[in-house]
Parts: C-alpha cells; structure tokens; sequence
C-alpha cells in the first residue's frame, strides 16, 4: 500500500473512481429505514455504525479496523475493477500545510472543506469534545467527486433517516497538535499492544478533567476525525466520508511498522478486554445483537463483518504479510521524514 501523495494522477483517479462505484452498485442489505436496497458503501457504512460501540476503546480496535479495510479493499477489486491497493493518507507529510494538502484536490482528491456555517451551535455529531471553537466550515463539502453524493441513513442514533450531504469542518488545532512525526514516534517506543494501544491510538479521553479547549484530553485517532470533522466526526457515520479509509489506512500503517520491530513477537501479542467503553453510547436494547461477551482479547477471539465477511479470528489479523492478508506499506522499514 502507498502513501497517496505518491500516486500517479491516473492512479488518483482510478481509486476515486472506484469508491464512486460502490456508491451506485447494489449492495447486500435491504429493506433498512426505508430504502428498499443499500449500495456497497453502504453497507460497509452501515457495519461500522452498528458495531461502533463494540470495536472502539477495546482490544480488538485495530483487528477490526484491519479486517474492514482489507474488506473494502476486496469490494473495490472484484465489484469495482479497481487494480491498485487501498492508499494511506501520511498526514505527518502535510503537518505545516494541511489546507494545502493535495488530498483536497477537487479532482484527483476528495474535495475540500464544508461550506461556512454557524459552528457557534453544538455539534450534533461530537457532542463534548473540548477543541471545537478551533473549527472552520461545517457544512456541505463544496467541490471534488463526492459533493453532490447524498447519505441516505440516520446519524449515529441508528433511527431516523435523514438524507444529507457530506459535511467537512476542518480543525487545523487537532490537525497540528497530534498529526506531527513525533506523535508517531513516540507510539513506536511503546513496549507492548497495551501499552501501544491505549496511550495515544485509542485512549479512552478524559473529557471531565480538563478545562474547556484542552485538546490534550483526546487522543491520535480520534484527532484525525476531529481534524477533518463534520460527518468524520460522527463516530457511527464516519464511513461516509470516504477519507474514513485513508485515515484508518494510515493507521494501520503505524501499527504494522510497530509490529514490525519485533515480528516473532508483536505478532502474537493480544491486550485488553471486548467491554466498550462507557463514554460511548450503547444502543438499549441492542437492535443488531452485536453485544459484548466481557472477556480478555486472546488468539481465537472472533470478529465479524456480518454478511460482509466473517466470523474469524483475530490472530488472522495479526500479520498483514500473511497469505491470508497478503499486503505491506510502501514504507514499513525505510526511515520516515
């Protein structure tokens, strides 16, 4: 997989255009809130909304994560034509220059920001999150290949369907403040998954303690949400906002260069537990049976993509040189800029 900056215009376009296509060609779900047949990216997005509290702030965050992308990847292949690999966004490389960034080309990138909006109104995709006066736009995204695509399903509550454009509300603060080179180095001298996981990547934010604007209360990935925010910032919905699979891209990336450090080893190292976190909402009752068993993270502990791919076990997650996974980074063992 390479950093997308790296690709060629034509290679640019042939990713762009095969996301494009799983947002017109049939999908496997159907008769939900309304709409008779769900395309693919909608029912990838529709996966990540109902599992959202149980892959977040737990041990399999990157499993599942790893499993969805590689998922993705497969759609875009065999029901789009696409022939590349799923690219990354290195945000590091646009630490100084993020409105610049040529991930916001309006044609061979995603296109930009959101129209202005009144962000003096509470957020309803992020409610809490201290940072927010920091934010521009809000609104619907104003040029590039997915300004006219319309989100057919409910925001994060999974219940009313309320058809809406792709909002963007860039946050250079977030952006600037975590998405250095040094935020990433420092994870690759974490000891262990646990430790690796839970300090940075995907800490549970300690939203109460801080003042209002304390951004230090937040952690790398949810910056890079937050960074871009508007329908990235709807921790369900995410997904809609095609970017969600550069991001997480990119940080699977960092996980398999740490992984790399020390094969025999990290490839076989599991931590944490299947409880989500309470800071994230849990649907009462759970409509998709897509509950918890409360236990430890281990080698046989399944994940599922329902009707998209699995059950399987996360060990088949482990080691992205596998037969199984069958990918690298262009850059996991050359030094980084």
């Amino acid at each position: 997989s390479s950093h997308r900056h790296s690709l060629s215009k034509k290679e640019r376009l042939s990713y762009i255009n095969a996301v494009k296509c799983t947002q017109t060609k049939k999908g496997i779900t159907k008769n939900q809130f309304g709409i008779k047949q769900f395309t693919i990216f909608e029912d990838f997005a529709f996966e990540h909304a109902k599992q959202t509290p149980y892959v977040h702030l737990v041990g399999h965050f990157l499993s599942w994560h790893r499993y969805i992308l590689k998922t993705f990847e497969t759609a875009l292949r065999e029901q789009c034509g696409y022939d590349g690999a799923q690219p990354y966004w290195d945000y590091a490389l646009d630490y100084n220059k993020f409105a610049q960034s040529p991930i916001w080309d309006a044609t061979y990138g995603f296109g930009g920001n959101g129209f202005p909006v009144d962000l003096s109104l509470p957020n309803p995709n992020a409610p809490g999150i201290p940072g927010y006066e920091y934010r521009s736009g809000g609104g619907c995204v104003m040029d590039g290949p997915f300004k006219n695509y319309i989100i057919r399903l409910p925001r994060r509550d999974l219940t009313v369907p309320e058809p809406r454009c792709i909002e963007r509300a860039w946050n250079i603060e977030y952006f600037q403040h975590f998405m250095h080179r040094s935020t990433e180095l420092q994870l690759y001298t974490e000891p262990t998954f646990t430790r690796f996981l839970s300090t940075e990547l995907d800490k549970i934010p300690d939203i109460f303690n801080y003042p209002p604007g304390a951004i230090e209360t937040i952690n790398m990935h949810t910056a890079f949400h937050l960074s871009i925010g508007g329908t990235e910032a709807d921790g369900f919905m995410s997904p809609f906002d095609p970017l969600f699979y550069m991001l997480h891209a990119n940080m699977d990336r960092i996980w398999r260069r740490w992984q790399s450090m020390d094969p025999e080893v990290r490839h076989n190292e599991y931590g944490g537990t299947d409880i989500p976190a309470p800071i994230i909402p849990i649907p009462d009752p759970d409509p998709y049976g897509m509950g918890w068993l409360g236990v430890n993270i281990t080698a046989d502990f399944k994940i599922t993509l329902s009707g998209l791919a699995g059950p399987i076990a996360v060990e088949k997650m482990q080691d992205t040189t596998s037969d199984y996974l069958c990918y690298d980074y262009d850059t996991t063992y050359k030094p980084l800029v």
